[in-house]
């Protein structure tokens, strides 16, 4: 895997500014002009896209879910990590040197 998109529970990452984003019903919609696509967000995601607003480390953002969702801390871990995974590698995200 490249160095540079592995994340792990310290990796820093945040929003691309280069993306629209709405608030529909509570959830995020984002569009991406790059990619030609748009992305639709659940309520965890949404929460997730929020905390990106500034950059962030993984942990802190599975410290806030664990306080808002029911969930365990390795499965929150494994799914925002997975998640972030998918945002970066569509690009919406990127990792803070």
């Amino acid at each position: 895997m490249n160095k540079n998109n592995l994340i792990t529970p310290g990796t820093v990452v945040c929003r691309n500014k280069e993306l629209l984003a709405g608030n529909i019903d509570g959830e995020v919609i984002l569009m991406s002009f790059a990619n030609n696509e748009y992305y639709g967000m659940n309520r965890a995601g949404s929460r997730i896209w929020q905390l990106l607003e500034k950059p962030v480390a993984v942990n802190d953002i599975v410290n806030v879910l664990l306080e808002e969702f029911e969930t365990d801390r390795q499965t929150c871990l494994a799914d925002v990590t997975e998640f972030l995974k998918m945002l970066l590698s569509k690009k919406l995200i990127s990792i803070v040197e």
